[in-house]
């Protein structure tokens, strides 16, 4: 089966249902399902009318939007490769990405997309034409080969009876072994690898997530609703808003462009989606805004909430047991549980789903409190997304989920706990990295296991849980293993005014650590060197008068609070080698301008390392520990 069956499937069923839309400017667009082919077959028409040859490839950068999905499907249905580029990557990275994949075209956003290009024009080799579609094209620019969106569509509406044919002759000689798009990793250590996925591998997953849904769960006689604000380019989004959206037939909703940076709750509030997936800031974003409310309520509803927590805890653990819930529940329930929900917008929600990281234990404690069953889901941009599920009836505390029909998971040279290297091997695994063949042949094994390299282990009944990475593994001068990811996960809880914990201790004496503070962003989402609403309360309840990063990285105060912090963390480590012996609080967030956090936000540590050497340094010098 490829793109175009599914799609071809969904036109067979429910053509005229819509299937996506968008407020823009106050009012809101909507696409059916046969308007969105439409429009696919048009762009694909376009394409080549202009001349793009089959298996060259597209790049998109922009915000997610009808035009970025109908962009990718369209130069799919033309042979082509599609593939997302991150709108925070700087030009070096964008260009790096056109070239790489030889990108013939480039569908931007804007002209602030536009220009991370063209300040490098002469360094991108291949690309033939732009496409803008969310501003006007400047007059100057139409002599350069860019074209704005609407001309696109109206020129391939125009010449699809021409290239008819020939787009049906394109489409047909696809078959599901055959590569469709290019997902490229986030490059936390070097350049984004290119991922090669195929028809198949991007619609095995969805399919077998869907099949479970139906079977297990099934609809209510109601069409499901997906809010779509993680950027397309990511694998996890990819894998719901485009490929569970088209094979589910539900309807897809774009979220304003600033999701990310506080808008995102009005827009569930608004569309009381049915599936909700998220990243793990994203749950923690909100139970922060949920607890942040609480505060502001009186004694009486503060008392309430409280001895609500204790009911849906009681509750989980009682589902997990399989027994019926406790004394209270149903008054807990229309107290508290409801309204919250309710005021979040997730009053319809039937799949609570984290990917893209680990999820902290107190995130997965803390909604459950509130009677929110948080499925883990595992994947990574090598296996097209998940490759692993849960359901509320089908679900392990903690874990990443059971493995998908038609995928195996291994876990290779476990040690005596059962914990090792996660493999996988089936229909989604990707099938190398282009332009990669040594890398790529270096993650699979004889029997055609793909190593992730992370580390977890299996329960007895296939339940996968994830327990860091194998490269984060530090080996202390001593010869002992730390693994820096169950410290910083503990230390998170401990420490509600960081934002970021990093270990060193990879050939060193001891372990030591650097802590960042949360700071608060402007509208736009970029970082400041104001420390946070949430923690300046903090900062205030000790005495401390920093109201800057840099201020509360010299206060006497702040380091009182943080040594505190650090001795509890230290409290809970299972041997001396694993309790964090010097710590710097330093006087900014670590971000992307400094090129330390890929776009989706993983931490290059080895960059971190580099600036901030004489600081790490500092703390190995002169010490009798």
């Amino acid at each position: 089966m490829t793109i175009m069956d599914v799609f071809r499937d969904r036109l067979n069923k429910e053509k005229d249902l819509v299937a996506f839309s968008i407020n823009q400017n106050g009012k809101t667009r909507k696409w059916t399902y046969q308007e969105y082919y439409n429009e696919c077959c048009y762009f694909a028409a376009a394409l080549i009318e202009l001349g793009i040859k089959e298996r060259s490839c597209i790049n998109i950068i922009g915000n997610n939007s009808p035009e970025w999905v109908i962009g990718c499907i369209g130069s799919i249905f033309a042979n082509m490769i599609a593939a997302g580029v991150y709108t925070s990557n700087n030009p070096e990275t964008c260009v790096y990405i056109a070239n790489h994949s030889e990108s013939e075209v480039i569908l931007v956003e804007d002209m602030k997309q536009y220009k991370k290009y063209y300040s490098a024009a002469e360094e991108v080799k291949t690309v033939k034409y732009y496409i803008m579609w969310n501003e006007p094209v400047p007059e100057e620019l139409r002599e350069k080969n860019v074209f704005s969106w609407d001309d696109v569509i109206n020129m391939g509406h125009v010449v699809y009876s021409k290239h008819q044919q020939t787009l049906k002759e394109r489409c047909d000689k696809q078959k599901p072994g055959t590569v469709c798009t290019f997902i490229y990793t986030s490059g936390t250590t070097s350049m984004p690898k290119a991922c090669m996925l195929t028809h198949d591998s991007i619609i095995a997953s969805p399919y077998t997530q869907i099949k479970a849904y139906v079977e297990q769960i099934g609809t209510g006689g109601q069409r499901d609703r997906i809010v779509s604000y993680l950027p397309l380019c990511h694998v996890a989004a990819f894998d719901m808003d485009v490929m569970v959206n088209l094979m589910l037939g539900s309807e897809l909703f774009f979220a304003k462009h600033d999701a990310l940076r506080g808008s995102l709750l009005n827009t569930l509030i608004e569309v009381r989606p049915t599936f909700f997936l998220a990243v793990p800031r994203v749950y923690e974003k909100i139970q922060e805004k949920i607890l942040s409310i609480i505060s502001k309520q009186s004694k009486m509803a503060q008392r309430i909430a409280q001895w609500a927590f204790s009911i849906g805890t009681e509750t989980m653990k009682n589902h997990l047991a399989k027994k019926s819930s406790p004394f209270g529940y149903a008054l807990a329930n229309q107290l508290f549980f409801k309204k919250i929900k309710q005021a979040m917008g997730l009053d319809r929600v039937k799949l609570f789903m984290v990917g893209g990281g680990p999820n902290q234990r107190s995130t997965y404690d803390f909604f459950a409190s509130i009677d929110i069953k948080i499925l883990g889901l595992y994947g990574l941009s090598e296996t097209a997304g998940p490759i692993t599920y849960s359901l509320p009836n089908f679900m392990r505390m903690y874990a990443s989920g059971h493995a998908i029909y038609g995928t195996q998971i291994k876990i290779y040279n476990p040690d005596e706990n059962g914990e090792g290297e996660i493999c996988c091997r089936g229909r989604c695994v990707f099938v190398g990295y282009f332009k990669e063949k040594e890398k790529s042949c270096a993650v699979f094994d004889r029997e055609g296991y793909y190593h992730t390299g992370d580390l977890g282990y299996l329960t007895p009944d296939g339940f996968l849980y994830v327990t860091g990475r194998i490269k984060d593994l530090m080996k202390t001068s001593g010869g002992e293993y730390v693994a820096p990811l169950f410290i910083e996960s503990k230390f998170s809880v401990i420490c509600p005014i960081a934002s970021h914990i990093v270990l060193i201790g990879d050939a060193r004496r001891y372990l030591t650590a650097l802590i960042t503070l949360k700071c608060q962003p402007t509208k736009e989402g970029k970082l400041t060197l104001n420390i946070s609403d949430d923690v300046l309360e903090i900062l205030t309840s000790i005495n401390s008068k920093a109201k800057t990063l840099p201020e509360a990285a010299k206060c006497p105060k702040v380091a009182e609070y943080m040594a505190k912090c650090i001795d509890k963390l230290n409290a809970q480590a299972i041997s001396r080698v694993q309790e964090v012996k010097k710590w710097t609080i330093l006087p900014r967030e670590f971000n992307s301008e400094e090129n330390e956090i890929t776009p989706t936000m993983k931490l290059k540590k080895n960059i971190i390392f580099s600036k901030w050497a004489d600081t790490i340094e500092g703390m190995y010098r002169k010490t009798n520990l």
